[in-house]
């Protein structure tokens, strides 16, 4: 009987697209590095971060309506992210704004909460029309050297995810742009 190394491997969620793996080096879904630092582990519900250490995240009670990643893989300054996303809170129906950041010798997640300025949303919808964004997703293009840019947006029901591979030279430009509008919708701070 073959034994599947990666059963007894921690599951982890990829720090930029959230996909739940383990086993593996770099994420199955968007090829981000899996590290210990670029990795965040998945806590069960009955379990508890160990002491002293940031519980992930928890989105569970929000709708992703939009996602602009920045990754950064094998460069001089190490791998990281940076990323802005849109959510809808499903207890109130407010817009909230997020920011993730982790990079090398961090020691742990940088994560800040904010209000969204009102038509934040649909001026997400208006921009990924105007960029036709649409016509991109599945084409291949060329890569950036050392990341990705990733742009994930919820249009009629459906997460539709860019990144710089789906572009060619004028990707990253076309992409940032997402991650402008967003920060631009940023309100207030949420405390924590």
């Amino acid at each position: 009987m073959a034994i599947n190394e990666n059963d007894n491997k921690a599951s982890v969620t990829c720090p930029c697209c959230g996909k739940i793996t383990s086993g593996y080096k770099y994420c199955p879904e968007c090829g981000a590095k899996l590290s210990e630092q670029g990795a965040i582990p998945v806590i069960q519900p009955d379990q508890s971060a160990p002491s002293g250490e940031n519980k992930p995240f928890d989105d569970s009670g929000l709708t992703l309506l939009g996602d602009f990643c920045k990754r950064t893989v094998a460069t001089v300054g190490g791998d990281g992210y940076d990323e802005t996303v849109l959510y809808r809170d499903e207890a109130d129906g407010s817009y909230q704004i997020h920011t993730f950041s982790k990079y090398d010798g961090m020691p742990s997640e940088l994560h800040h909460s904010f209000k969204a300025k009102d038509g934040a949303y649909d001026a997400l919808l208006a921009l990924v029309d105007e960029l036709q964004l649409d016509a991109y997703e599945g084409k291949a293009g060329f890569g950036l050297c050392g990341g990705m840019y990733i742009c994930k947006y919820l249009k009629n029901g459906t997460i539709h995810r860019v990144t710089t591979d789906n572009f060619g030279m004028d990707g990253p430009a076309v992409i940032i742009k997402v991650g402008n509008l967003l920060r631009s919708y940023m309100g207030e701070e949420i405390p924590q």
